[in-house]
């Protein structure tokens, strides 16, 4: 069965096929089939962004950024845990899973009983890693509707902290 899953940056990642990965999803930019993601699992519960910037004030949640290291260098909600949910092809057409995205989370200081808040560029890939951990017996967990997309677009201002680009290469070298 493929999944399709839109919105996801490629930026080049290279697949490192040493990981383990438990399935693989397809990336689509069309809208209709974003839309179909966005409902493929109704036990995710999705939080806008000022709702899940609250509940992290309130010390009542914790976000994971699921998104890859060198995306969450150049951006970040503060206080944000980064764990990289898996990685997408190179030409961007697929994204891959760790299989043991659930056994990193747990790792975390956060139990079964955490509240937890996934947030991805978009929303898409944090919906399904976040319906693997509710597999893994996680209760209170959610996702941040539109991702850190709509983090960043939001009139509210929310905080984000910036991060250096990547250093050009020097010509004149």
């Amino acid at each position: 069965m493929a999944l399709f899953i839109a919105s996801v940056s490629a930026l080049g990642y290279q697949l490192n096929p040493a990981i383990p990965t438990r399935s693989c999803v397809r990336l689509s930019a069309t809208d209709d089939e974003a839309s179909g993601a966005a409902a493929l699992d109704p036990r995710v519960a999705e939080l806008a962004p000022p709702e899940a910037h609250e509940r992290m004030q309130a010390g009542g949640a914790r976000l994971l950024d699921v998104r890859d290291p060198a995306a969450f260098a150049l951006a970040h909600v503060p206080g944000a845990l980064s764990v990289p949910a898996g990685e997408a092809s190179p030409g961007g057409t697929f994204f891959r899973f760790h299989a043991d995205f659930a056994d990193h989370v747990a790792q975390l200081p956060a139990t079964p009983d955490s509240a937890l808040i996934l947030a991805c560029d978009a929303g898409a890939v944090s919906r399904v890693a976040c319906g693997r951990l509710i597999d893994a017996g996680y209760g209170d967990v959610a996702v941040v509707r539109g991702g850190l997309d709509a983090w960043r677009a939001h009139e509210a201002g929310l905080p984000i902290n910036l991060g250096a680009p990547p250093a050009a290469a020097d010509d004149d070298a």
